[in-house]
């Protein structure tokens, strides 16, 4: 059985289709002294991908995403998260 899909998404050309957006959620955010502090209500998040549709986020963005939204995808090269635009809370500039 498959359980992963075979692609290093980092060197392959990948399109969401709809309204929807490829993401590498950070797990855990570091302190200015070295302090990690673990997951939390909202999760930040970097785009990887976007789908033609999407008007707010775009490649390369970091954004506030609402947690357990989207759906697990796990590639060669690791697990990446497929959500809607419009649970993305901001982007962090």
């Amino acid at each position: 059985m498959l359980t992963h899909l075979p692609i290093d998404i980092r060197r392959t050309q990948y399109k969401p289709i709809g309204k929807q957006l490829l993401i590498d959620y950070i797990r855990d955010t570091e302190t200015e002294g070295g302090i990690l502090i673990p997951e939390t209500n909202s999760w930040y998040a970097d785009v990887l991908a976007v789908a033609d549709d999407c008007t707010e986020v775009k490649v390369n963005d970091r954004v506030l995403m609402s947690v357990y939204r989207g759906q697990n995808i796990t590639f060669e090269d690791g697990t990446y998260t497929i959500v809607d635009e419009k649970d993305a809370l901001g982007v962090v500039e």
